[in-house]
């Protein structure tokens, strides 16, 4: 009966953890959003903790939504900087980003990568720069690749977590949070007066 009771109240806790992440998937949006417009205005140089100056870009596609449930609008632009028309008036009107896709250089490593708004999941991550790959690999060469591919996922990971920190540093505060609003707004009003 016990071990009953104990699946239980797992499943509630798992349901309960898949419906904070559904109220809060917003956040995530916000983040790619504001980090999209932060790596605009900054020539797209964020400081990382650990690693220093670290250029991103967004590249190739944007993926903005609005509305709720069955009123929700997506539209995908692509692009060399995914700096599209849609995009620009969809944001100038309270979309936000949903999925983009980014490049992440470090100088020495350049990733490219898919985030998803909702989650903060990461889709397609190649090392664009900074891995060796040999032809055949056997024995402890393959061990040594797959290690550094390890040790190359993680570094990506802590610096676009880092950047998620910076952020919700910002979000939780309410008067630095209504400043990066005003500077985003801008962007945004700009953006969409370019776009017309």
């Amino acid at each position: 009966m016990r071990g009953n009771e104990n699946k239980s109240g797992e499943g509630l806790r798992d349901r309960a953890i898949g419906d904070l992440l559904r109220e809060k998937a917003f956040l995530g949006q916000e983040f790619l959003t504001w980090l999209w417009w932060r790596s605009e205005e900054r020539g797209g140089v964020f400081r990382v903790k650990g690693i220093g100056d670290v250029q991103v870009e967004f590249v190739r596609f944007v993926t903005i939504e609005g509305g709720v449930d069955d009123a929700r609008e997506s539209i995908t632009c692509r692009g060399v900087r995914a700096q599209l028309r849609e995009v620009k008036i969809g944001l100038g009107l309270g979309k936000k980003v949903s999925r983009a896709r980014i490049s992440v250089n470090t100088g020495r490593i350049q990733w490219e990568v898919t985030i998803l708004g909702n989650s903060l999941d990461f889709q397609g991550l190649r090392v664009q720069k900074g891995l060796d790959e040999e032809d055949e690999l056997e024995g402890e060469d393959l061990k040594g690749v797959l290690m550094e591919r390890v040790f190359l996922l993680r570094e990506i990971t802590g610096i676009i977590d880092s950047i998620f920190v910076e952020f919700m540093g910002l979000r939780s505060n309410p008067s630095l949070w209504s400043k990066e609003k005003e500077g985003l707004s801008s962007w945004i009003r700009g953006l969409k007066n370019r776009a017309l």
